[in-house]
């Protein structure tokens, strides 16, 4: 009786670790941009790009450039999830850092209706291109589209995300609940762990075996 409580224990013990090590890889990292109290230097005065933010998600893998805390108006119909939105500037981007996220979403609305373009570079240096429909001059008019979901995908992972507007103005695109996920690990390296378990559970039976 005592054996059989010890290999259930062992057996669960195992599979809890085999649980994390595959969570770790496969989780998903989600920012709505509502996590930070929106604070204008002036609250008399309001301004758009009274809060920069920079490096506040940086424990979260991202680096911010050009981009300013924003808020919706109650009323506005542009809402995606929260109060708040990451307003781009004429010069915007997202930088990963750290381990590449193989996969990254982004809700996209053009300040002014205008076509936004988004330039993701890759770990392996080639770079995907995406647009948002919009006015972009007499020959390349389409619908204008708010709320548009803009997704990414390389193997490589994902290293940058440039974003700029067709009228390069103040401010370019509003993006809301960027997402990203980074990999799972390739199945031979889930074997040779799955392996490694085995073998110690194996000598753990024979361990017990002789007791």
């Amino acid at each position: 009786m005592h054996n059989r409580k010890s290999l259930v224990f062992l057996f669960r013990y195992f599979f809890a670790l085999l649980t994390v090590f595959m969570c770790s890889y496969a989780h998903a990292v989600v920012i709505n941009f509502d996590d930070i109290e929106r604070v204008h230097t002036d609250p008399d005065d309001p301004f758009w790009a009274d809060q920069e933010l920079t490096d506040q998600y940086l424990s979260r893998g991202l680096l911010i450039d050009g981009g300013y805390l924003n808020s919706y108006d109650p009323d506005s119909d542009l809402i995606v999830s929260g109060k708040n939105y990451l307003q781009g500037g004429p010069y915007f981007g997202l930088t990963f850092v750290g381990k590449l996220p193989t996969f990254v979403s982004l809700i996209v609305t053009s300040s002014h209706e205008d076509v936004v373009y988004l330039n993701a570079l890759c770990g392996d240096g080639v770079t995907l291109s995406q647009q948002t429909p919009g006015w972009a001059g007499p020959d390349n008019n389409t619908p204008f589209e708010a709320k548009k979901l803009i997704t990414f995908t390389s193997d490589f992972g994902i290293s940058h995300i440039d974003i700029s507007a067709f009228y390069f103005l103040r401010t370019s695109a509003m993006i809301d609940d960027l997402t990203y996920r980074y990999s799972v690990p390739e199945p031979a390296a889930i074997l040779l762990f799955i392996m490694g378990l085995l073998g110690i559970y194996g000598k753990r039976i024979n361990t017990i075996r002789k007791h």
